[in-house]
């Protein structure tokens, strides 16, 4: 589990063999960045919302924002 109350902006790997849960304000996933597990449970409570130009990837992903851009390179 990740939980800030401000922006996560991510250009590494951030993983889990099993459930994956990410509650911020908003999300910016940049290449090379990852989330991966096998299940991503995705929080996100601005109006920015999660802009994704790299992967997100899980056997289920729920994503629950405002907002979702999927730009460039981006996969969901």
């Amino acid at each position: 589990t990740l939980r800030t109350q401000g922006a996560v902006v991510n250009a590494g790997e951030i993983g889990a063999g099993g459930i994956l849960r990410l509650q911020a304000a908003s999300l910016d996933n940049h290449t090379p960045g990852s989330l991966v597990g096998d299940h991503l449970r995705i929080v996100l409570s601005s109006a920015q919302g999660l802009t994704n130009r790299s992967l997100i990837d899980g056997g289920q992903v729920d994503v629950d924002t405002r907002l979702l851009r999927n730009l460039g390179t981006g996969r969901l």
